[in-house]
């Protein structure tokens, strides 16, 4: 750290703190800030907040400028003043004290991971950028490119470094190393794996079936009071692969068991969200046939998710055309009067029906639960909906061992139900609803649409450019597979960004940037009046406020 950091201003250390501690204690819980108001202390005189490390650089050299951001400025600004122009010092602060990084903006800028240098990791990193970034496997063979890498390293020969057949085919061995993993992590699902599927043409009009994956995987760590373990929501590409001749469903079906059986997993098949193309009815039809023929409990038409756009895209254009059909405003027919509904038909649309259809379905999982149902948890519940209505609770201690009308009841109402993370509350209370739980493992991870699918072919249209459209179909399956499991963010999960942390930054960000004022207040009165912008503080008033988490 360089001389006169803020490590030798044990004042203005404590200082910080202390203003950190008391916006704190005087605002409401803002998300994983630590990492920005321990290096920020107000400034009596201006009420404005200034970085320390500035204050130390100023201490030490009275040229240097000091940073001064108004009260209204987002964490997300001072965040970008200190990994922009204060990062290996601010980086080693919160290691320091203990602060952990969190926020996706900074850590692309603070944790770069640099290995020390090894011929072969020398060689993982050139497939990394050229897999992750889209690059052309030519680049490899720039006579600039390979200057820059010599320039690089002293003892680095231009043999070295390799040439494009070398990467070619390493891509394709990193591949098959990677279906592998990918393998074991999928036969490790603790439930059934969903999946999405849809087709895509490249510009040569050759088409590919993207396949995503989408399952519960439990983590065990170990902790102070023992081993715990974690369940957590992943989702990964499995398949891009060229589909040549006619797209019939008997053909989709074979292309799609074909990817199943090559990572060993058409046997924890859960269902499938496609979109409504009739050649989708014929694929489930057909799959569910091989999978049957094997003793693979599979329906055609249980195990299918109609894609929720999808479904509300035709709707919306059914509307339209039925409210702009001007013909059909003089047709009499019974069946749209609403008065004139066949009452019998009424109880299929009962929710308490089909509420009472879930004891039903839970057997099968009662009866494949056998000697791997978890230890007993020993808690108060009620008997059923009525005795905790009328108030007369019993205590159970083996939850085993009760019906499974009992351990639904108990769960109707449990007020726990809906007021949190709905995996960590499965995870939580696997113990207290056996049953329950494992259903919840196997539905949980189905996809209401094939965006997951839509985001593949958004990716592949930056890898296959008019500039590489002579990419072969197995490179292509291998680049994207990769890319996806290099590139965390390219995020498949379809419940990014809906969970209540997410919900509450994004208001949060929201709020902040209504009441928030420019840092330069002159200068943006100026641009309000004359178009004219202030070099200063440009980027932090046009950017959102980054939400703190």
């Amino acid at each position: 750290m360089r001389s006169g950091s803020v490590s030798s201003s044990a004042s203005t250390e404590t200082d910080a703190t202390s203003d950190y501690q008391s916006r704190c204690s005087s605002k409401p819980k803002r998300y994983n800030s630590k990492d920005v108001w321990h290096f920020f202390q107000k400034d009596a005189s201006s009420q404005r907040y200034s970085c320390i490390f500035c204050l130390s650089r100023a201490a030490a050299d009275p040229e240097e400028s000091v940073q001064r951001y108004n009260k209204k400025s987002g964490t997300g600004t001072l965040r970008r003043h200190l990994y922009g122009n204060h990062r290996d010092d601010w980086v080693a602060e919160c290691d320091r004290r203990g602060i952990k990084i969190t926020a996706k903006e900074a850590q692309k800028h603070v944790r770069l991971n640099i290995p020390e240098y090894t011929h072969d990791g020398f060689i993982d990193a050139l497939v990394d950028f050229i897999v992750a970034d889209d690059q052309s496997i030519n680049v490899i063979e720039s006579a600039f490119f390979r200057r820059l890498l010599l320039m690089l390293r002293e003892d680095l020969r231009d043999e070295d470094i390799p040439h494009r057949t070398f990467v070619r085919n390493h891509i394709q061995s990193r591949w098959k190393d990677y279906m592998k993993e990918l393998q074991a992590k999928l036969q490790g699902s603790v439930g059934r794996i969903s999946l999405t599927t849809d087709l895509w043409s490249d510009t040569n009009l050759r088409p590919f079936m993207a396949v995503t994956a989408h399952w519960i995987e439990a983590q065990t760590v170990q902790t102070t009071e023992g081993p715990v373990t974690n369940l957590a929501l992943r989702a990964d590409l499995i398949a891009f692969h060229n589909m040549p001749g006619r797209h019939t469903g008997e053909h989709l079906g074979t292309a799609l068991l074909h990817v199943l059986d090559r990572l060993n997993i058409a046997a924890k098949i859960g269902w499938v969200t496609i979109d409504n193309a009739s050649n989708n009815d014929t694929m489930m039809v057909h799959l569910a046939s091989s999978l049957n023929q094997r003793r693979i409990l599979f329906s055609a038409r249980d195990n299918r998710i109609r894609c929720f756009p999808h479904v509300t895209n035709l709707a919306c254009k059914a509307v339209l055309s039925a409210v702009t059909n001007i013909g059909l405003a003089a047709v009499n027919d019974e069946e749209t009067d609403p008065e004139r509904e066949v009452v019998s038909t009424a109880p299929d649309r009962d929710t308490i029906a089909h509420v009472r259809t879930l004891v039903r379905f839970l057997k099968p999982y009662r009866q494949q639960m056998g000697a791997n149902t978890p230890a007993p948890c020993r808690t108060t519940i009620a008997d059923s909906w009525a005795d905790d209505a009328l108030g007369s609770p019993i205590t159970r201690v083996d939850n085993r061992n009760r019906s499974i009308q009992a351990e639904v009841d108990a769960y109707l109402v449990d007020g726990r139900v809906g007021s949190g993370c709905t995996i960590k509350f499965w995870q939580e209370n696997r113990e207290e609803y056996p049953t329950l739980s494992q259903l919840a493992i196997d539905i949980l991870p189905i996809p209401g649409s094939a965006v997951p699918c839509e985001r593949v072919f958004s990716s592949a249209k930056e890898t296959m450019t008019s500039r590489r459209g002579r990419i072969l179909p197995g490179l292509m399956e291998a680049l994207q597979m990769l890319k996806f499991s290099l590139k965390k963010s390219l995020c498949l999960d379809f419940t990014a960004g809906t969970d209540r942390e997410a919900e509450i930054a994004a208001m949060e960000a929201a709020a902040a940037n209504l009441t928030r004022l420019p840092d330069d207040i002159t200068s943006y009165i100026s641009h309000l009046l004359h178009g004219v912008e202030s070099d200063e503080d440009t980027d932090e008033d046009r950017e959102d406020v980054e939400a703190d988490n």
